[in-house]
This record gives C-alpha cells, sequence and structure tokens, in this order.
C-alpha cells in the first residue's frame, strides 16, 4: 500500500527548469499529481496545453503570475487557478522573491513522464529547447509557437 501520510521533508524532487519540484502525491495513488512547486524570481513556464491533465495551482507564498484566456493575473497566497485540460496558459515568478504553490495535477500521468524526463535530461547536461518541445510532444504538452 502506498503511504497517505507524507511528512514536509519527503517526496520525490525534480528541477524542472530551475524551478524545484518536490511531488507529494504521485498518480499511482488515484489522486493526480501534487507537487509543491518552488520558483526562483523570472522563472516559470512559456504558453501551453496539456492534451489530458487538468491543472490548478494554490499559491503558498510569494506572487504568480499566470496568462490565461487573453487575462494576466497576479495570485497570492490563498488564491487558486484552475485550468483544465486542452487550455492554453502560461505562468511565471514576475516578482523579487521566491514563489510557493501547489500544483495539482490531473490525472498528472503524462505530467509526471514529463517532469521526470526533464529533470533527467537537465541532470545530463542534454537540455534544450528543443529536447523540452519533444520531450513534452512524447508526453501530452503541447507549447504555444513563438511569437
Amino acid at each position: 500500500m502506498t503511504d497517505t501520510i507524507i511528512p514536509a521533508t519527503t517526496g520525490l524532487v525534480h528541477n524542472v527548469l530551475g524551478m524545484r519540484h518536490i511531488n507529494k502525491v504521485l498518480p499511482a495513488l488515484g489522486t493526480g499529481l501534487i507537487i509543491e512547486v518552488t520558483a526562483p524570481p523570472g522563472l516559470g513556464a512559456p504558453p501551453h496545453l496539456h492534451d489530458e491533465d487538468a491543472e490548478a495551482f494554490y499559491i503558498l507564498s510569494g506572487e504568480l503570475t499566470v496568462e490565461t484566456q487573453g487575462k494576466t493575473v497576479t495570485l497570492r497566497p490563498g488564491d487558486m487557478c484552475a485550468l483544465p485540460a486542452g487550455v492554453e496558459h502560461a505562468f511565471r515568478n514576475a516578482s523579487h522573491e521566491e514563489v510557493r504553490f501547489l500544483a495539482v495535477i490531473t490525472p498528472g500521468h503524462d505530467a509526471l513522464a514529463f517532469f521526470t524526463e526533464v529533470d533527467r535530461a537537465g541532470a545530463a547536461g542534454g537540455l534544450t529547447p528543443d529536447t523540452v518541445e519533444a520531450l513534452g510532444t512524447a508526453n501530452g504538452l503541447t507549447f504555444a509557437p513563438a511569437a
């Protein structure tokens, strides 16, 4: 049986494009993927959409700027946004302090595979924009064309 109590200091850790992901709950438990994300100033994700994964962000500390459906909103502690599968969105830490938030992704299998492969490629020194795009395509993620 999978542990259902997850202490603060535990979880599978990934470095995803400079952001620290602590995977608190994995999709195998049946509740989706729940990640504690720490994003330093200036980091985030470019415009993209998920084929099957819905995504929600709950802000723990700091500020996160989210762009979706023609709107740009700055989320602060206690704020949350919900993004259904297929909805293009981007996010970034536009502040001068790190931001911590929970990302809840359902069902989460594609997202976990993407994050795992990005972490692995980064650790091996092989992370390029083309590699990130290819890993995204292989895992149900589509990046918007660069403007």
